[in-house]
């Protein structure tokens, strides 16, 4: 695990690089694997010679505003404080972890300013959102280019994520979002899931949902995460693999480059997860 020092500053007179794209991975509830799929999208992002950097932002995505009450002489720059909590990955994949970043930075920081300074740090930028019904991950999902709603084929599970589309829709926050069905155990009851949904969603609520794929039931997923390495790297010829890299092609096209050493991303995994 390395702490990456490149960070692109957007304040330069004349010049700053283009805006990526920002994509925000959501879910109703907690516990149906948002945050693999996640690391494992970014990775195959980057994978593809997208520069991507993957926001860590389960606790929350805006820095705490005073952590104590001594003032610095010089309080640090916003890119200075980025820089030291950001860890380079493979591919050239950046991981900026707010669980870290939000007490070392001692000033209250505008969500729209935030959102613009990431979004001038890499092509596409993944943010991992808190899970359920938060102002955060509203206000997340608001904010995205794609916002990626993932949920299981279990009942309960689809209550909550309808319960999440009808607050978004209430609160004229998204017009539409990208289905991702993860868990599938039998694909006709995915199909059937993801049919439910968007009938409802679009009769009921005025939202287009997209599905974007299904994730199939893998042992080989909790293995990769014993060893916290992402699935698709530990074993990338799994059905989940397989079926990540799919969905992430629904977005691009995935150009394959030599696998990196794990036990990089143990050491990355540690950190993250």
């Amino acid at each position: 695990m390395r702490r990456s020092r490149h960070f692109e500053p957007v304040s330069r007179v004349g010049w700053s690089p283009p805006a990526g794209e920002l994509f925000t991975i959501l879910s109703g509830v907690d516990g149906v694997g948002r945050t693999t799929i996640a690391m494992n999208f970014a990775l195959q992002s980057a994978r593809a010679g997208i520069r991507t950097l993957l926001v860590d932002a389960r606790d929350g995505m805006l820095p705490a505003a005073v952590r104590d009450s001594q003032e610095r002489a010089v309080p640090p720059s916003l890119h200075e404080v980025v820089a030291d909590h950001l860890i380079e990955a493979p591919f050239g994949l950046r991981i900026l972890l707010m669980d870290e970043f939000r007490w070392a930075w001692p000033r209250p920081l505008h969500r729209a300013q935030w959102l613009t300074f990431l979004r001038h740090q890499a092509e596409r930028v993944v943010i991992d959102a808190p899970a359920g019904l938060t102002a955060e991950s509203r206000s997340l999902a608001k904010a995205a280019d794609r916002a990626v709603l993932v949920t299981t084929p279990d009942v309960a599970t689809l209550a909550h994520t309808y319960g999440f589309l009808k607050t978004l829709a209430r609160t004229g926050v998204a017009r539409g979002a990208d289905l991702l069905i993860n868990r599938v155990r039998h694909w006709e009851d995915a199909d059937r899931s993801a049919a439910r949904l968007q009938e409802a969603a679009d009769r009921f609520l005025g939202l287009t949902l997209t599905t974007v794929g299904g994730i199939a039931e893998d042992r080989y997923v909790a293995l990769a995460t014993r060893a916290r390495v992402p699935v698709t790297l530990r074993h990338p010829r799994s059905r989940a693999s397989m079926d990540i890299q799919a969905a992430c092609e629904h977005y691009s096209r995935i150009r394959k480059r030599p696998l990196p050493i794990q036990g990089l991303w143990a050491r990355v995994a540690s950190v993250f997860l």
